[in-house]
């Protein structure tokens, strides 16, 4: 059965665990339902929280948003709060159940999450070695983990680069197709 969300903002992202559904879309537009979308409610989002949202990620406990140019974080019932302003455009969160994960974005941008902490993954495109972050300066698009230590993040022209510890350091991904 179609259900009408009651925005007339254009939707861009979903994402749910639960009962719990989260869209986001233009004009800084979130919208939650706690009933798998019977029933929506219009989340206030902080001030200076400005544009589209364009990625949504929650453990159930945490909850990330891209909205424009700042990460908003959730802990539980507490509001929104701007975690931070990013220097580039994010594309991509991934959150596990615990609260661990991944967001990506353009001109490198990569961070690793730990619950309401972030740690930036500096950009440097040795892939060969150990001895870099093997992030390439290029428009990461997605990222997803399968486990706890094997993550994949889709970027430009045609690249997959995998990581196997968690996403310290980044390798290009090839299989034969």
């Amino acid at each position: 059965q179609v259900r009408y969300s009651g925005t007339t903002a254009d939707l861009n992202v979903i994402t749910g665990i639960g009962d719990q559904v989260w869209v986001g879309g233009t004009n800084a537009t979130l919208l939650q339902s706690t009933d798998q979308g019977v029933t929506w409610s219009k989340i206030t989002l902080p001030t200076g929280a400005t544009g589209n949202v364009t990625a949504i990620a929650t453990s159930g406990t945490y909850t990330y948003v891209v909205c424009g140019n700042s990460l908003l974080f959730k802990n539980g019932t507490n509001p929104f709060v701007i975690k931070q302003t990013l220097s580039s455009t994010a594309n991509s969160i991934y959150l596990a159940s615990d609260g661990t994960g991944m967001l990506v974005g353009n001109n490198g941008l990569a961070m690793k999450i730990s619950g309401a902490t972030l740690t930036l993954v500096p950009v440097d495109a040795d892939m060969e070695t150990d001895k870099g972050t093997g992030i390439p300066n290029k428009t990461l698009k997605s990222v997803t983990f399968t486990d706890k230590i094997t993550g994949y993040i889709t970027a430009d022209d045609n690249t997959v680069i995998k990581t196997i510890d968690g996403g310290d350091h980044w390798h290009l991904f090839t299989s034969k197709l």
